[in-house]
């Protein structure tokens, strides 16, 4: 697949970009297939997230898939262990802290299945400041709120389903009406075919008008999102504590990440909020840095 440089203005058109673009060397556009919108090799100011579609000669004109932005986000502590339900407390991750402000800036959030029944989340906007922000801009008060599960085990009784805006759960299709049954009403419930497909939910929370999902975990979902190059940013809150628990959950688990050992992420932001310092690293991008 060849990645040329483009140049050209972009609109936006229902759920589609639309926009007329030329190639920069003058090469044949004819049969070009773009992927990876955002990555090296292509500009104009398209959304991070993957493109498809085709260029003719005929036409001049280049039609995108709008890309859902996402971002990985969790608290670890010095030790490396995650501190997932500290958000929701106001403690290292939470309350006016960075976590709520990027909930508050986000379209949608996500959690795995297994970490709400170990942690019980809200996952809400704290702030009402933040809420009262969204909401002057045209927003719900609160993001949507994703769940996925394999199993479908899912008790109605979590604190996820009775506070905050609209909800929607992803599931295999095995699980569905075991979902359905369950949470009748308290969410809007999607299978994604006889496994949990990333691909298909993304695309689904884009035809809902998604364009920013924050990832908040736990390890399992991390590791899913990176080991498949679906995470555009991760944000790492690290908080001054020492936890000697070798069973506490870790950022990611095994798994075959892209580029390996030998990719150094690109650094994007580093700051602190009070005790904690926020890091924003960029995976699919290098530091030029050297692994030795």
């Amino acid at each position: 697949m060849t990645l040329l440089r483009l140049s050209g203005e972009l609109s936006g058109i229902g759920g589609e970009l639309v926009g007329e673009f030329f190639a920069a060397d003058g090469a044949s556009l004819s049969g070009l297939v773009c992927g990876g919108v955002g990555e090296e090799g292509v500009s104009g100011g398209f959304p991070a997230g993957s493109g498809v579609g085709e260029i003719a000669d005929d036409e001049r004109r280049f039609v995108v898939k709008v890309g859902l932005t996402v971002e990985c986000v969790c608290g670890v502590f010095v030790a490396g262990v995650l501190g997932a339900a500290v958000a929701d407390a106001g403690g290292a991750q939470g309350g006016e802290g960075g976590v709520d402000e990027v909930r508050a800036n986000t379209d949608a959030i996500l959690i795995g299945a297994t970490t709400m029944r170990r942690d019980n989340p809200r996952l809400l906007v704290n702030s009402e400041a933040r809420r009262a922000q969204r909401v002057s801009r045209g927003l719900p008060a609160y993001p949507l709120k994703v769940t996925i599960t394999g199993s479908g085990d899912l008790s109605r009784d979590l604190k996820f389903w009775h506070h905050g805006g609209e909800k929607v759960v992803y599931c295999p299709d095995t699980a569905a009406t075991k979902v359905r049954e369950t949470l009748d009403d308290l969410a809007d419930v999607v299978s994604t075919g006889p496994t949990v497909d990333l691909g298909v939910m993304l695309d689904d929370l884009g035809e809902r008008g998604i364009r920013h999902l924050m990832v908040e975990g736990g390890g399992t979902i991390h590791t899913q999102f990176l080991t498949q190059g679906l995470a555009d940013e991760i944000h790492l809150a690290v908080a001054p504590i020492f936890v000697g628990d070798s069973a506490a959950p870790r950022f990611v688990n095994a798994g075959q990440f892209p580029g390996g050992s030998a990719h150094r992420m690109k650094v994007a932001e580093v700051r602190s909020i009070g005790d904690v310092v926020l890091i924003r690293y960029l995976p699919k991008a290098a530091s030029g840095g050297s692994t030795s």
